[in-house]
């Protein structure tokens, strides 16, 4: 079995990005993180991917589409608690996308 090691830092997590997540105490981590520094961090916001084998872990990541300061910066979400980009977009920043939905 292939063993690969990631740690991910956002293009915008620097000391000049806002932060936009934050640990809520919730028992299944972070709502989101701008940076996975270390393996466990990384298990913290992952799930088991089930397939292709070669695959242990996964999340999702959302990215602007542009430089401009208005955006979101990249982060990365916790899949554990929340599986769809939509729901986590509409619970984490509901000013930005309340009126999201699953066409």
């Amino acid at each position: 079995m292939l063993t690969l090691s990631v740690f991910a830092a956002s293009c915008s997590a620097t000391d000049h990005a806002p932060r936009v997540c934050f640990d809520d105490g919730d028992v299944d981590g972070p709502r989101c993180v701008e940076v996975i520094p270390t393996p466990a961090a990384y298990e913290r916001v992952s799930i088991e991917a089930g397939s292709p084998p070669y695959i242990e872990r996964i999340t999702k990541y959302i990215a602007p589409a542009s430089f401009d300061p208005a955006l979101l910066p990249t982060v990365f979400q916790n899949a554990n608690r929340y599986p769809l980009h939509v729901e986590f977009l509409k619970t984490v920043f509901p000013e930005r996308f309340a009126g999201f939905g699953l066409a």
